[in-house]
């Protein structure tokens, strides 16, 4: 009875250092956001293989707070001081977001044959915590859905700084620092 009631403690236990071997794993070969693609992809290569990880509903609200904090840390008000030259791509950007949102949608409904709300919460771009937990609040199937996140999060940051590599010439810091480099003059 004790190891049912330590269950969800254990996967826990096992979801983290997961995480921080996938983290570890990603920073030692200096891949874009190491940490959080390589928790990202070591807990979904768990989840594959049925090791037994999940986070305990009292764990997602610190761990939502931190991972927000996190991100939240790594702007500055020097970020924004350019920011009306952004509308075009903003508004760019919102139309993008409402097209492909409706294409992977149709793709999850008719292709992949998930329900509605396990379709919309998974083509929706979002928190993967809070996009899981609205859907399953809805009826939607909660691992689904998280799988299409983080599935998302993991090409797009894995494939952003070679594509802004790729167009611009300009290389992404993968330091975390924020910084940028000419790809022509790269230091070692």
């Amino acid at each position: 009875m004790m190891l049912k009631k330590g269950a969800p403690i254990a996967k826990f236990a096992v979801t983290l250092a997961l995480g921080a071997l996938g983290g570890w794993l990603m920073r030692h070969f200096d891949m874009p956001l190491a940490w959080l693609n390589g928790a990202i992809i070591a807990t979904g290569l768990g989840a594959l293989f049925r090791l037994p990880v999940a986070i305990p509903p009292f764990a997602r609200a610190p761990v939502t707070a931190a991972i927000g904090a996190m991100l939240g840390t790594s702007f500055s008000p020097a970020m924004f001081e350019h920011a009306g030259s952004w509308l075009l791509s903003l508004g760019g950007l919102a139309v993008f977001i409402a097209a492909e949102g409706a294409l992977v949608y149709i793709y999850f409904r008719r292709i992949a044959g998930f329900d509605h709300p396990t379709a919309y919460f998974s083509a929706m771009p979002g928190g993967l915590v809070g996009m899981a937990t609205l859907g399953l609040e809805r009826g939607g199937d909660e691992k689904m859905i998280a799988l299409a996140q983080a599935a998302r999060i993991i090409l797009v940051t894995l494939a952003l700084p070679f594509l802004i590599r790729s167009v611009t010439g300009v290389a992404p810091d993968l330091s975390g620092g924020g910084r940028f480099h000419s790809a022509l003059k790269r230091p070692h």
